[in-house]
């Protein structure tokens, strides 16, 4: 990715019939370090069968993506939400409207599991006008066999604060 907001289709090398689930993560760090450490966050919208755009937001501590920065390289997992359905060790889902002004947004999985599973998530829409990437997280208590909660967060620039005008988003 060659800078913030600016946007790359990715075409699957397969199609699916039902719109699945990408996580990316960056494998380089080529802008760390300045305020706000200039980590690259991963930015996924517009997620269809066939593709899905894909972009960067460097955190440089202020509430807007940090623009002109060094090229990021990120590796990405496409997730079939079908071929998952059959399986019952792992679900394959999104949730609507999570908040992302650091409160609770709840989830209940539809797969029965003995165990507690562990939760990955990534936003799969992208609606900050040009701030900082939405995130969330699951924290351990937050979860259990039967589902678990999001707290959802986009930051307003330095310190651990979240946004409550912000909108929210689908993970």
């Amino acid at each position: 990715v060659n800078d913030s907001l600016v946007w790359t289709k990715i075409n699957f090398l397969n199609s699916y019939s039902s719109t699945p689930v990408v996580l990316a993560t960056p494998v380089t760090a080529n802008n760390r370090g300045g305020s706000g450490g200039q980590y690259p966050i991963p930015l996924v919208k517009d997620i269809t069968a066939t593709s899905f755009n894909f972009s960067m937001c460097i955190d440089g501590g202020s509430t807007n993506c940090t623009t002109s920065a060094s090229q990021e390289t990120f590796l990405y997992f496409v997730f079939d939400v079908d071929a998952a359905a059959e399986l019952d060790w792992i679900e394959v889902n999104t949730t609507n409207n999570v908040a992302t002004d650091g409160s609770d947004t709840t989830e209940t999985f539809t797969t029965s599991f003995s165990d507690t599973p562990d939760v990955w998530t990534q936003a799969q829409t992208y609606s900050q006008n040009g701030e900082i990437g939405a995130h969330a997280w699951v924290e351990d208590n937050g979860k259990t066999t039967s589902g678990f909660t999001y707290i959802g967060c986009v930051h307003t620039g330095t310190g651990d604060t979240c946004d409550t005008n912000n909108p929210s988003e689908t993970f």
